[in-house]
């Protein structure tokens, strides 16, 4: 089956250039990017690995994969936490708010 994670390979490659877009002409400006590539593997488990002589960076699907669900769980989580302070909730409960559920749940 492929990941759907696979989609979103480009936007991985460039996510360098889009932590800090004020800075992303400096970036592309560095001669080491030029020969930098990313790699995708099948491999089990969170192995990243970052070959030095062929300027290669290897990253598991699997682990992009959680990372993903993980952003988009605390992304989720902040906005409906951000949401019960605005409207002066005291206490905030993960189980309560439907979306929090199925971001965990996901």
């Amino acid at each position: 089956m492929r990941s759907p994670i696979l989609n979103l390979e480009n936007a991985i490659a460039a996510s360098a250039f889009r932590i800090a877009p004020e800075r992303a002409s400096e970036l592309a400006r560095k001669s080491d990017l030029k020969t930098f590539s990313l790699a995708l593997s099948n491999d089990k488990g969170f192995r990243v690995r970052v070959n030095t002589q062929s300027h290669e960076a290897t990253l598991p699907i699997a682990a992009l994969e959680f990372l993903w669900c993980c952003a988009h769980a605390f992304y989720v989580l902040h906005q409906e936490y951000v949401k019960a302070q605005q409207s002066g909730t005291d206490t905030f409960n993960l189980n309560e708010a439907p979306r929090t559920r199925r971001a965990i749940d996901s």
